[in-house]
């Protein structure tokens, strides 16, 4: 276990990998440069599943950076649609489809708002490209959104699309290893219930060990 998120984290994960002779298919990861580099030290390109949830979570830091500045040259008149729509942007559309209130102040602002309007369609587009069944079907779906990104004139979008371009295998991997970070994130939880119990650990060498047999945990209320 280490406390950053440096290359050097994992390697001594992969090491042990390499030495169980551990056939792996595929590694599912969250964007982050550090472990993409340790994972490539070891693997090929081609098992690395770039997670569908850390790509929206990236979508939505963009459109969020994309309300502000357009809230800051936004009209006087128009300065009033932007206030407590905040979520409301970032939330599937699915999710706000019988709150009346919710989609008025959501169609307030994708009305006198050009980009954002656009950058919201492109959001919702890419939330679907997961619902393709074939990797030839994502493969067609993914070169027309990003051509759609790229010719939206919107800088914000336009960098988030090189993003996705420049990891293009990865995301379609997702279509022959549909695999997630679902679990990690799980365990991630975990480790936060478990620190907020003990109001944080003094020694960390005691935090890694409870942390290592956490799967044999129950939680339950003491007295």
């Amino acid at each position: 276990m280490s406390l950053d998120r440096k290359s050097s984290s994992l390697e001594p994960f992969y090491r042990k990998l390499k030495c169980a002779k551990a056939k792996i298919e595929a590694i599912a990861l969250d964007m982050w440069p550090a472990y993409i580099k340790a994972t490539l030290n070891y693997y090929s390109y081609n098992v690395i599943v770039f997670d569908r949830y850390h790509i929206i979570s990236e979508c939505n830091k963009m459109i969020d950076e994309l309300r502000r500045k357009e809230a800051q040259v936004a009209e006087l008149t128009e300065k009033n649609v932007f206030k407590g729509v905040r979520y409301l942007l970032l939330k599937g559309q699915e999710k706000i489809e019988n709150d009346y209130r919710a989609k008025y102040r959501l169609n307030r602002l994708l009305e006198v708002n050009k980009s954002i309007n656009t950058a919201y369609i492109l959001k919702e587009e890419l939330r679907a490209f997961w619902d393709c069944t074939t990797h030839e079907e994502a493969e067609q779906y993914l070169s027309d959104w990003l051509k759609k990104a790229w010719v939206s004139g919107i800088s914000l979008v336009r960098k988030f699309a090189n993003m996705i371009a420049g990891h293009r295998i990865g995301v379609l991997n997702y279509f022959n290893h549909p695999i997630t970070t679902g679990p990690v994130e799980g365990i991630n939880n975990k480790i936060k219930v478990l620190k907020r119990k003990a109001y944080g650990y003094r020694d960390v060498e005691y935090f890694k060990m409870r942390i290592y047999f956490l799967h044999e945990s129950r939680y339950a209320l003491i007295g």
